[in-house]
């Protein structure tokens, strides 16, 4: 019978080891702890996440290798090398410099292959039968200038200990260099090299096109408006946040493999086709929110004829289904074979949201979400790249990460868009209330009804069954509120007037 493992995680401390259950043991003695000595203490403890040994949706995956965090006071105590603060590239020399630092050098003359400090440092070591030994080491002081949430407050050893392991019993598997970093360690995970549970990740051409121009086509929504004399006179601005907005189109979305095919002359619309679209841009009647189409031609600014502008496919989907609109193409670069490449990992995901308790720390369900949200950030990130200052077009195609797919990151948000949208235009269309700003996710909107569930007719606001009630993605939440008068003392000509966050009362303070 498989021995389960006994967690994901242990704290190392100058006063023991600590492990998410509260549970300590002594450490060894301190001249006999360097790299190697901590990962056979991963092995000896039974340390591990996921596999055969694992429970949950983690069990059908590969195992995550166990993690022993190390804390800055045992790091002293050990005289590891810590660099001061400063630029990521400056830390990253100050450790490079010193690899041969006992800490490392001991391991390897005991037979374990570690070639540099990292974050986490990984060390493993062959056998002759069975599979290797293998770690994570994580070095705190190494780790808390990235700013994870969970190390924010300095957190005691057994305090961290549980955090990381409700991380990894939500998120699937163990977190990793960065939230985003742990995201697609996650996609990796759900589709496994062989394809047994999943297609694997494939690749896809990237034309120059798409690595250029097609990068940076669509960024969040930070828009507001001036209100109208209506509006001046109503009492009350509420905000309202969509649940997982980033999240929500990644099961379905349509994600390229294989050949990028060019189509030029007489190119066909199809809304099921990945790609990227020269099109003619589409009329919007709307203008109390944002054109999801871009901005009209600047007065003043030559118009380029037809305005041709490029989309990803999701926008130009709402555009034919949901606007009945003409859709003019030009030009488009499309890969008609495509699948669903994030569905796998949506699931899990979603389900980690989904299952997030009352009894989850704030800072842990906080994190549970920037692993999706900075994951889709990173698809598009030039982090993937290497050496700073690369371009990817200049790059041999074979060189370019699997995960970098900035045609994926850009489709995202363009679903995401065209979900915002579709709300804002149903509940403006059918009682009247628009917008005055919109940021990222969040709607605000100028009412007399101070009460959240009843304000906005037809905002599908998240269930209000309780703690522990399931989250609906896509749906909302209630996420500040304000005395109007207090938000129009803001107000200037132009755009870029609305105030930040701190001016909205919490939703469990808000009383008139």
């Amino acid at each position: 019978m498989t021995t389960p493992w006994r967690a994901a995680v242990a704290v190392a401390d100058v006063d023991g080891l600590h492990f998410p259950d509260g549970t300590t043991e002594p450490l060894p003695p301190l001249e006999e702890l360097h790299s190697g000595r901590f990962a056979a203490l991963v092995h000896e403890l039974g340390l591990g996440h996921g596999g055969k040994r694992g429970s949950g949706p983690s069990a059908s995956r590969r195992p995550s290798d166990g993690q022993i965090y190390i804390t800055a006071a045992l790091a002293e105590a050990l005289d590891l090398p810590i660099p001061e603060d400063g630029p990521d590239t400056e830390r990253r020399a100050f450790l490079a410099a010193r690899t041969d630092h006992p800490f490392l050098a001991r391991a390897r003359a005991e037979g374990w292959t570690v070639a540099r400090w990292g974050t986490p440092l990984r060390i493993y070591r062959e056998q002759e039968t069975g599979r290797a030994l293998s770690a994570q080491l994580v070095i705190v002081p190494h780790h808390a200038p990235f700013g994870d949430r969970f190390l924010d407050d300095d957190p005691a050893p057994a305090l961290l200990a549980r955090r990381v392991q409700q991380l990894a019993d939500t998120v699937g598997i163990t977190y990793r260099r960065s939230a985003a970093a742990t995201g697609h360690a996650l996609l990796e995970a759900t589709r496994p090299k062989n394809g047994r549970r999943a297609d694997p990740l494939e690749r896809a051409e990237l034309p120059a096109t798409v690595l250029t121009k097609g990068r940076q086509l669509y960024v969040a929504k930070n828009w507001d408006r001036q209100p109208t004399p209506e509006e001046r006179k109503r009492r009350y601005v509420l905000a309202y946040d969509t649940r997982a907005s980033y999240l929500a189109p990644c099961g379905s979305l349509a994600v390229g493999r294989g050949d990028c095919e060019h189509r030029t002359g007489e190119v066909e619309f199809d809304p099921k086709v990945p790609g990227l679209w020269l099109a003619k841009r589409p009329g919007f009647e709307h203008s109390r929110t944002f054109d999801p189409f871009g901005p009209e031609q600047r007065p003043g600014v030559p118009a380029a004829g037809d305005e041709r502008r490029w989309y990803y496919t999701p926008t130009l989907a709402y555009a034919d289904k949901d606007l009945k609109a003409d859709i003019k193409v030009y030009e488009a670069l499309v890969w008609p074979d495509h699948y669903r490449m994030l569905e796998p990992w949506y699931t899990q995901l979603s389900t980690a949201r989904k299952g997030i308790t009352p009894g989850t720390e704030q800072c842990v369900s906080a994190t549970v979400k920037d692993v999706y949200t900075h994951s889709i950030g990173l698809f598009n990130s030039d982090l993937l790249l290497g050496a700073p200052g690369v371009k990817p077009e200049e790059m041999d195609p074979k060189d370019l990460p699997l995960t970098f797919r900035p045609d994926v990151q850009q489709s995202i948000l363009a679903a995401q868009q065209a979900n915002l949208t579709r709300t804002i235009t149903r509940v403006g269309e059918t009682c009247g209330l628009w917008p005055i700003a919109v940021k990222t996710d969040c709607l605000f909107y100028v009412v007399d009804d101070p009460c959240f569930e009843t304000a906005v007719p037809g905002l599908k606001l998240e269930s209000a069954g309780g703690p522990g009630q399931p989250m609906t993605l896509g749906s909302y939440k209630p996420e500040g509120a304000a005395l109007a008068e207090d938000v129009f003392a803001h107000l200037k000509p132009g755009k870029r007037w609305f105030p930040k966050a701190s001016a909205f009362t919490a939703p469990e303070d808000w009383s008139v």
